[in-house]
């Protein structure tokens, strides 16, 4: 799949159905995210096979970006995706999503080819990026 300059990921109408969370991540019903909520991501890979990444606590966002991640955050179940058999990698030139959140004093971590960004997953994808910058 494509990576659009600005770092997104575009968005697929593949009729697929989000996974829905299984309980092992504690959630609100109100959809918001706790307090407490850290997030890594690295998008590694690509052409100049460069590193792109951020660490945030989400509580400590602009309002606005604040709001993004936690309603991309609130639809995506981390834990069900770490839960899925890894792919075999998509080919040369292609991106790696790492991704971490903690949470509750728990953590998830997912890996995941750029053709595996499932459609739930990448708002959230979408909402970091502008805010990575290059690893070592």
């Amino acid at each position: 799949m494509p990576e659009r300059n600005d770092g997104s990921v575009p968005e697929r109408n593949d009729g697929s159905v989000p996974e829905r969370n299984d309980g092992s991540v504690p959630e609100r019903n109100d959809g918001s995210v706790p307090e407490d909520t850290h997030i890594d991501l690295v998008r590694s890979g690509g052409m100049a096979g460069l590193s792109l990444g951020t660490s945030v606590d989400v509580s400590s966002l602009p309002p606005d970006a604040a709001t993004a991640v936690s309603g991309a955050l609130s639809r995506v179940d981390v834990g069900a995706l770490a839960r899925r058999p890894p792919a075999v990698p998509s080919g040369p030139d292609r991106f790696q999503y790492d991704l971490t959140v903690t949470r509750g004093g728990k953590s998830q971590s997912v890996s995941l080819q750029e053709s595996e960004v499932p459609a739930d997953l990448r708002p959230l994808v979408n909402a970091l990026m502008p805010l990575a910058q290059p690893r070592p």
